[in-house]
């Protein structure tokens, strides 16, 4: 009975299958395409018409274009101008951003930002924001003739057009919806051949966590099938059908075990490695080998 532990990057599939061979886990890697699906709502159309929607992000848009006008009455240096407008847009946010940068320095060097008391996770955050917000702004001003290279120059029209996403789905929007594809790998093991093999080291369980639950659960599983049958040697199979649930008590963690319709397949995956024999509807132990 093979599992998926799940679909990974290439180097983290490849990371985890040395774990798993490590701790003599019979296990396989299969290529496959990954895809994501996301949904994403929006407006377009010329500010003036927009506005009549009432809708807060073509509030918000306005705004920008505001600042953004001020901004390119004169030719002004790109990095200058996303600058200037981030300050005005969201001061608070742009100053956080900026520190954190003079922290890290040219080298990149996070563990500053972990001295200050700052979240590296944060920082990487807002920055993402500042930086794709930006990217929407750019599109918005070459969209209205406004020249965005190294230096910004050009007028923006009284009436300019926009693209304003929302943050959920309202009356009048549109709906894009993006799927993405990308070349991912599979993980899976044999159940059979995880019982007992799931002391890990404490790295492994900070990496793969929701693995080593998995993993853990599957042994606890497999374990309750034979543990039974090694005592109850010929037995109906409807017999083993209460193993279906189980329950992992920890000392700070437990583990509720839903495998509902599955005996057939335990059954199966221990006939092949001649741990059972099959009969009908009887199952005869016939030992670990």
């Amino acid at each position: 009975m093979w599992v998926r532990l799940g679909r990974y990057e290439r180097e983290n599939a490849m990371e985890l299958i040395s774990w798993l061979r490590k701790a003599k886990i019979r296990c396989d890697i299969k290529p496959c395409i990954g895809w994501r699906f996301r949904e994403r709502y929006y407006v377009q159309g010329k500010l003036s018409e927009l506005k009549k929607l009432k809708f807060e992000e073509v509030d918000e848009w306005e705004r920008y274009v505001r600042i953004a006008r001020e901004l390119v009455k004169k030719p002004i240096g790109v990095e200058e101008f996303e600058d200037k407008f981030l300050s005005k847009v969201n001061p608070e946010r742009h100053t956080f951003v900026k520190r954190c940068i003079e922290l890290i320095g040219d080298k990149a060097d996070f563990s500053k930002l972990e001295e200050a008391g700052i979240s590296i996770s944060r920082f990487v955050d807002t920055f993402w924001e500042e930086y794709n917000f930006m990217l929407e702004v750019f599109d918005m001003l070459e969209m209205n003739g406004v020249e965005v290279t190294d230096v910004v120059k050009g007028e923006l029209p009284e009436d300019p057009r926009l693209v304003v996403e929302l943050k959920e789905y309202k009356r009048g929007a549109k709906t894009l919806y993006e799927l993405e594809l990308f070349k991912a790998w599979e993980v899976y093991v044999d159940a059979v051949s995880v019982a007992g093999r799931v002391d890990f080291e404490e790295e492994f369980k900070v990496n793969y966590w929701d693995e080593f639950i998995l993993l853990a659960s599957i042994a606890s599983l497999i374990d309750n099938y034979v543990s039974f049958l090694s005592e109850n040697p010929k037995i109906d199979i409807d017999a083993l059908r209460d193993f279906e649930k189980g329950f992992i008590e920890g000392d700070a963690v437990d583990i509720a075990i839903d495998a509902e319709g599955l005996t057939e397949e335990v059954v199966k995956s221990l006939e092949e490695v001649g741990f059972v024999r099959r009969k009908g509807k009887t199952i005869i132990w016939r030992g670990s080998r």
